[in-house]
């Protein structure tokens, strides 16, 4: 009999961008119970006008921290409906804009009423 056919596997941009969406999803499975969503997700490579988006249960609150500088509550979006806090540089913000480059997040967790939830979360991203 014949030997068996030997299959050569390319890799194409699609398989990469799979491979992303997976290592990033996997991410955010390995980050703790009370972060339903993050945006960007670890490792993301970006456009510098993103938004930062945290999302909660209903009755959490969030200290945001960027490249180690805290962001004022008064510059962050909160739908208390949904518990999704947003943040992006802009004017008369703690940053104008995004550089280029690695960007730092770290959150710091509680609830609002009822027992604690303290936690915390650190991830990077990169704007291009």
């Amino acid at each position: 009999p014949p030997p068996p056919p030997i299959f050569f596997f390319t890799p194409t941009p699609a398989h990469a961008m799979l491979r992303s969406l997976v290592g990033s999803e996997m991410c955010i499975r390995d980050s703790p119970n009370a972060i339903e969503n993050i945006y960007p997700l670890p490792y993301d490579q970006v456009p510098q006008q993103v938004s930062l988006e945290i999302d909660f249960p209903v009755g959490y609150e969030l200290t945001l921290i960027v490249d180690n500088y805290i962001i004022p509550k008064e510059e962050i979006q909160y739908v208390e409906a949904t518990g999704v806090y947003i943040w992006k540089p802009g004017p008369n913000k703690a940053f104008e804009t995004w550089g280029p480059g690695k960007h730092n997040v770290r959150i710091i967790w509680d609830t609002i009423t009822g027992l604690p939830d303290y936690g915390e979360f650190e991830w990077e991203f990169t704007t291009y």
